[in-house]
């Protein structure tokens, strides 16, 4: 391949945002900057989305001039494979390759690059179930700080105890920093013995 982009596909905003642009520029593949938004749709986006992998060839490119070596604008005409990424049978992506030389892509590369993208797809949707892990876990940590915070100033003791049903004995999951203050026992007092609250 001479070029290649890979996005993410984003059914609730009916969009996609890229994550990956390669080109081959004097002979080297060359990631390409970008800007991490999204983007709607092209034509052959959706119709690879709601359809399967598409096998678009210069001629196709060109207006069906099959001789033609440039499209409209004096480019060079790419063959173009367009797969979609899936995990299951949800489609989380799309990855397109395109080669600029002789001889176009065939089936048989249409059908590779639908497996590899299959296999891809496990991975991507395992990346952004990690991210999302991660953002859930900051965003509940900001606001175990600001719990904490709050208690903290909290000018008297707050608790957690659990009674349990046989017997006279209670679990202390929580107390407050102020508590050593005005009774004189330290947190780590409390939590040391499940009855210190009834003791």
């Amino acid at each position: 391949w001479d070029a290649c982009t890979l996005d993410l596909y984003r059914p609730e905003a009916d969009a996609v945002r890229p994550i990956l642009m390669m080109e081959t520029v004097l002979g080297e593949k060359v990631d390409l900057p970008f800007a991490s938004r999204d983007h709607h749709l092209t034509a052959r986006m959706r119709q690879c989305i709601e359809e399967g992998g598409q096998l678009i060839l210069p001629e196709e490119m060109n207006g069906g001039m099959k001789s033609a070596a440039t499209d409209y604008a004096g480019q060079i005409a790419p063959s173009v494979l367009m797969v979609p990424v899936r995990h299951g049978a949800k489609v989380i992506g799309v990855l397109a390759v395109e080669k600029y030389t002789e001889p176009a892509y065939d089936r048989a590369d249409l059908e590779t690059l639908l497996a590899l993208a299959d296999h891809c797809g496990g991975a991507l949707e395992r990346i952004a179930m990690a991210e999302e892990k991660g953002r859930l876990m900051t965003a509940v940590q900001a606001q175990q700080k600001r719990l904490d915070n709050l208690l903290a100033s909290v000018p008297g003791v707050v608790w957690e105890t659990w009674a349990k049903p046989q017997g006279p004995t209670q679990q202390t999951n929580f107390v407050s920093p102020y508590v050593f203050t005005m009774l004189g026992y330290t947190v780590e007092e409390w939590l040391a013995i499940p009855s210190f609250w009834l003791d």
